[in-house]
């Protein structure tokens, strides 16, 4: 197992075997290392992966959208009325015209009080 990245390249006649011996172990970890990024990554695409199912079976929302900020932003409508649309209140008894005119008598001695 030769080292390809090695900030200073040593000679063959002055490698001993310890050298040779720490230079393959380096090579050693190296891959060990490469191979457990690789498991890291798959795997964390796995629990996130895991983690989206689980919250699509809990019902939970997801990361929230939100959206940039508007404050220093130039605004587009600048009108400013007192009131929001829709909330305007118009008067009913302007328009009422009264149809007929019924006088009704009074029941004073069989009328009782019904509450339920």
């Amino acid at each position: 197992m030769a080292l390809s990245k090695l900030p200073i390249e040593i000679p063959d006649g002055e490698r001993t075997p310890l050298v040779n011996w720490l230079l393959n172990l380096v090579a050693e970890q190296q891959q060990i290392i490469e191979k457990q990024q690789q498991k890291i990554a798959q795997l964390e695409g796995k629990v996130s992966s895991l983690d989206e199912e689980l919250k699509a079976a809990k019902k939970l929302k997801g990361k929230p959208k939100i959206s940039p900020s508007t404050l220093n932003s130039e605004k587009k409508n600048s009108k400013k009325s007192g009131k929001r649309p829709g909330s305007d209140k118009r008067s009913k008894k302007l328009n009422f015209v009264v149809d007929e005119e019924r006088i009704i008598e009074q029941l004073r001695g069989t009328a009782r009080w019904s509450h339920l």
